[in-house]
């Protein structure tokens, strides 16, 4: 699986959903956003393989990302975006790393906040 690509792709799609984000964050938000992906996309990998569960990882990074303002419901859309490219880019056989990625974007979308914890 390459983390890279997937990550990238859905970069591509979440900058098509927020052309904002640019002017916001400049060059800097695309590299973090390719970042921040490659490690969702892993930790969703690695909760199907059993390496431990995604909500831990994700709460983890929704704190960091509250933390400096990030608005939290739209790292649940990257999620879900996530979810779109791992089907469309790997198949049906990745549905259950597609679910792991959609259930912690319902978690963020729930909670709503995470400077709680």
């Amino acid at each position: 699986m390459d983390l890279v690509a997937l990550a990238a792709a859905v970069c591509e799609r979440y900058y098509a959903e927020f052309a904002d984000e640019d002017a916001v964050y400049g060059d800097v938000g695309r590299l973090w956003c390719q970042h921040d992906l490659q490690h969702l996309l892993n930790w969703a990998a690695l909760e199907v393989a059993g390496g431990g569960p995604l909500g831990p990882e994700v709460a983890w990074l929704a704190r960091v990302l509250e933390a400096r303002r990030f608005p939290i419901l739209r790292l649940a859309w990257s999620l879900d975006l996530g979810a779109d490219v791992v089907l469309d880019e790997l198949g049906e056989g990745a549905a259950p790393m597609a679910e792991a990625l959609r259930g912690a974007a319902r978690m963020i979308r729930v909670r709503g906040t995470f400077l709680e914890d």
